[in-house]
């Protein structure tokens, strides 16, 4: 039962923008099926002894999820087994485009390496010669990139996100978002004469904002992992670009650390709660100020500095997150409260 409504809530709040049919409490028994079968053989994934692949929906370039032909054909993600449920960047105005995950070709290829029958082999060690064969074929494809669930220093590996720029695909979502937040009351307590699923959704919709913003916190000194054996050209660890770092941390200034007013909705607010709507913002901007500032990712930009003196440094991250932050101190204007 938790599925269905979790489902639907995301489905209304990541979708809803471009997809009218997500504009509603009472999804229909069609799209929920749909969202069920994948969940169930998302699950059965498991049951055949495949890990989640967190690197499959980075496999898409960002731009191809507001393109339907290439989204009925190969889905959300690469792979059933990332964490990729719905498509949050197609606009409104976009034809024909797919929102509901399916099965990608990473799973195909899983699929066949792990169960396929390989004639006259005598014992399990005899097939890896024909194993690694098929794995090198297909080496340097994104398609078929494994990304590892633990990660948490690669921007290609994350939980809940598409598309293979997560400032672009936030900057997408969060445009979404905003139409959802302007008609939130419209689909829910209009409706239903009560403010319950209005105070749910506007809730979770909190969550679904700060989420696209753990997306973009990635990527300052992010690294990226790649699965190698040392006969393969390239490293395991190469940094994110000194530009997409710095990429990263003006998206953070503009969708994170300044004011989100579109997220304080007087006719939402005013009808849920009596007060706390600050507190709440300043938690969910300081969850980011903290991550972006964990001794882990200091440790590591230092780390990087060693062996690529060109990289985006700790030193140049905090000045450029205290510029940010501090914006108002220049000029001569009232500070916000968060």
């Amino acid at each position: 039962h938790n599925h269905l409504r979790s489902y639907r809530n995301r489905y209304l709040l990541e979708t809803g923008a471009a997809n009218p049919s997500a504009r509603t409490l009472n999804t229909s028994d069609e799209e929920m099926g749909e969202m069920m079968r994948m969940v169930i053989a998302h699950e059965v994934g498991h049951a055949l002894g495949f890990p989640h692949n967190m690197g499959a929906s980075c496999a898409y370039d960002t731009e191809n999820y507001r393109d339907g032909a290439f989204t009925q054909k190969n889905g959300i993600a690469a792979s059933l087994m990332d964490y990729a449920r719905f498509n949050y960047i197609a606009q409104p105005g976009d034809k024909n485009v797919r929102f509901i995950r399916q099965m990608g070709p990473y799973d195909h290829y899983a699929t066949n390496w792990g169960y396929r029958f390989i004639p006259n082999m005598t014992s399990p060690e005899a097939e890896v010669p024909t194993l690694d064969k098929w794995i090198m074929e297909k080496a340097g494809n994104p398609i078929y990139k494994f990304g590892s669930q633990s990660s948490s220093f690669d921007p290609t590996s994350q939980t809940e996100d598409i598309g293979n720029n997560s400032m672009k695909a936030g900057s997408y979502g969060l445009k979404n978002l905003q139409y959802v937040a302007t008609h939130l009351p419209e689909w829910t307590s209009d409706v239903t004469n009560n403010y319950e699923d209005l105070e749910e959704l506007y809730e979770e919709m909190l969550g679904v904002w700060s989420r696209y913003v753990g997306h973009v916190v990635t990527n300052v000194g992010g690294v990226y992992e790649a699965t190698k054996k040392p006969n393969q050209k390239g490293s395991i660890y190469d940094i994110v670009p000194k530009a997409k770092q710095q990429e990263a941390m003006q998206w953070l200034q503009e969708n994170a650390f300044k004011t989100q007013n579109w997220l304080l909705d007087k006719t939402i607010l005013s009808n849920i709660d009596e007060s706390g709507y600050s507190a709440r913002m300043l938690r969910l901007q300081n969850r980011e100020l903290y991550s972006l500032l964990s001794s882990s990712r200091l440790e590591r930009m230092i780390d990087t500095e060693i062996i690529h003196p060109d990289t985006y440094s700790a030193l140049e991250m905090v000045r450029d997150l205290r510029t940010g932050i501090f914006s108002e101190a220049n000029y001569i204007k009232n500070v916000a409260i968060f």
